[in-house]
């Protein structure tokens, strides 16, 4: 048996580019693309992408959380959320902004997420 966090893993690291084309659209109309795998607690870990198309990466700038609610109406051009189950890390960007961190929760969970980046690298 493998240590904490590991699981059977048969269709390879999940990304956004792996995930299914849900058909649907988020509030600001952008494509949702969706994964989910059991992670070790025997939980659902689901990994929401939304966005019209996907981007190479992401910002390596962050906003600062005091400067967020004095830009609305800013409306990121991607969404990544991550709940396990619960929301636990939840991320707006575009391209030319700074990253914004709306929501992010420490817990086991990270590990997991680490795991599955790794199953396939």
């Amino acid at each position: 048996m493998r240590g904490r966090g590991s699981r059977r893993r048969e269709t390879g690291t999940p990304s956004a580019r792996d995930g299914t084309d849900t058909g649907e659209k988020d509030f600001d109309g952008r494509t949702i693309r969706r994964v989910a795998e059991t992670i070790s607690d025997g939980q659902t870990m689901e990994i929401t992408f939304a966005g019209d198309d996907i981007p190479g990466g992401i910002p390596a700038r962050t906003a600062h959380p005091s400067d967020i609610p004095y830009e609305r109406p800013w409306v990121g051009d991607y969404r990544l959320t991550v709940r396990a189950p619960l929301v636990v890390m939840d991320l707006f960007w575009r391209a030319d902004d700074p990253l914004r961190i709306m929501g992010f929760s420490r817990g086991d969970w990270e590990g997991d997420l680490a795991a599955m980046a790794k199953a396939d690298a």
